[in-house]
């Protein structure tokens, strides 16, 4: 029987703009995954709306080649069915319910090919589901078999009532229905294989820095449906995504999940997104060499001259140390602490210090002097970059948020409502901490692209 995939096939829209030609992730390695902080998860609450207009034009068009291939059935009469009006579908919590309009068709199997017997039944059908050890598993019955329109025989011009043989046929017919469908739906819904695609749509950078050297990366561990629910002329498919995010340079080892699915009783509105950014003090030590080295700052008696510039930390502090000559000749180091600034919604580099690794005592000019580059260049370049990390992040995550189209007939919205940054630290020469979002999202589906249904189930 060939029917339609309704239940699941949100969750391939949701990635299907995502290209599919990616490399596997790689197998983690211990000795990594203990260098880095447990990364966040994010509990991404995603309702999918279905117009029930459009699921119903879709079910007519899918359902109408199952009835027209009819039924034989040998007790002396065949039976053909055809959809005759439009299907009615209603849900509720993990239950699909069909109403299907047939035109019936009876032929008693003698010599008389023309002799037939036509009624309309209205079958009331439901699709009880759930999810186990990731196989999708659905048990469909009908409920009720009721005549619009009682079949009569016309035999030599007599019309001769055959009801009572009709309905014993169609109850016949409806087993069929039900192992068919469950049969079907057990084949078209494969959490497997829907698992290796997700995969692979998430094994590359779901975000880049217009250097492409910073990356988002995402790893999804669970995809749960809460219950149904209909709202006006909307079906509601309650989605939640349990996911990691990590903003770094290449995708990290112990960023792999096994992805899971499952039907959840409750789903929350509200959805607290976390990635873990994890910047090399490298990359941000670049960006401070253009604008320090090689460069004289101060007059006179103290004018100093810096040679060159790194950049390190330790625990919570970020650390600079600057080789200089002219009015001082040794090394210095600078250390800031990164905070979030919850006022103004970014972050900041506090509680400056300056001290000598190399050389004489520092004199109160070239302390002046030395705190005057520290806060004008080092402290405002680190600070503008690490902030335009975020903001980058943010205005992607908004620009989706902007009834975005990402699938045709697909529409995605949402607001965010509070951002907040937390756990800074430095391990192995690499800048740490969370970012942290509130949001609500929802993603509407005006329209089902016939294309995800040309192909059949074997």
């Amino acid at each position: 029987m060939k029917s339609v995939n309704l239940i699941f096939c949100f969750w391939i829209f949701v990635f299907v703009s995502l290209s599919c030609n990616r490399k596997l992730i790689p197998v983690k390695q211990d000795s990594e995954i203990k260098l880095m902080p447990i990364v966040p998860i994010s509990t991404i609450n995603l309702p999918v709306y279905f117009r029930i207009d459009e699921i119903n034009k879709l079910l007519n068009e899918q359902l109408k080649y199952s009835f027209g291939e009819g039924l034989n059935i040998e007790e002396g009469y065949k039976l053909n069915a055809q959809l005759n009006g439009e299907i009615l579908l209603s849900a509720l919590g993990q239950r699909l319910n069909l109403k299907l309009p047939v035109q019936i068709e009876i032929l008693p199997k003698t010599e008389w090919s023309r002799v037939k017997a036509y009624g309309n039944v209205l079958i009331s059908m439901t699709i009880d589901f759930n999810i186990f050890q990731d196989n999708f598993i659905t048990k469909t019955s009908v409920d009720s078999i009721d005549w619009i329109k009682s079949p009569k025989l016309s035999i030599l011009g007599v019309k001769v009532p055959i009801e009572s043989i009709a309905t014993r046929l169609v109850s016949k017919y409806k087993n069929t229905i039900s192992s068919e469908l469950d049969q079907y739906l057990s084949k078209v819904v494969d959490l497997k294989k829907l698992k290796e695609v997700v995969k692979r749509n998430f094994s590359q950078a779901f975000y880049s820095t217009e250097d492409s050297i910073i990356n988002l990366y995402i790893s999804p561990s669970e995809i749960g449906l809460g219950p149904i629910q209909v709202e006006n002329d909307k079906l509601i498919f309650p989605m939640i995504i349990f996911l990691e995010n990590v903003l770094t340079t290449n995708r990290p080892i112990d960023l792999y999940n096994d992805l899971s699915f499952s039907i959840r009783p409750k789903v929350e509105d509200s959805i607290i997104g976390s990635l873990q950014a994890r910047i090399p003090m490298n990359y941000l030590e670049i960006l401070l060499k253009e604008n320090i080295e090689n460069q004289s700052f101060g007059t006179g008696l103290t004018k100093i001259f810096v040679q060159k510039l790194s950049l390190s930390g330790n625990n919570k502090t970020i650390e600079t140390t600057i080789d200089v000559t002219g009015a001082y000749n040794g090394i210095l180091q600078i250390a800031f602490e990164p905070e979030f600034n919850e006022s103004k919604q970014n972050i900041s580099l506090e509680n400056f210090k300056i001290k000598a690794v190399e050389g004489r005592k520092i004199a109160k000019a070239i302390f002046s002097l030395v705190k005057v580059i520290a806060e004008s260049k080092i402290k405002i370049e680190l600070e503008f970059s690490l902030n335009q990390l975020i903001q980058d992040y943010q205005k992607t995550i908004l620009s989706f948020l902007d009834h975005k189209e990402v699938y045709p007939g697909m529409v995605l919205s949402g607001v965010v409502s509070q951002w907040n940054i937390d756990k800074f630290n430095v391990l192995d020469n690499i800048l740490v901490f969370n970012v942290n979002a509130q949001l609500k999202a929802k993603l509407d589906v005006l329209s089902i692209d016939r294309r995800l249904f040309q192909s059949k189930a074997n």
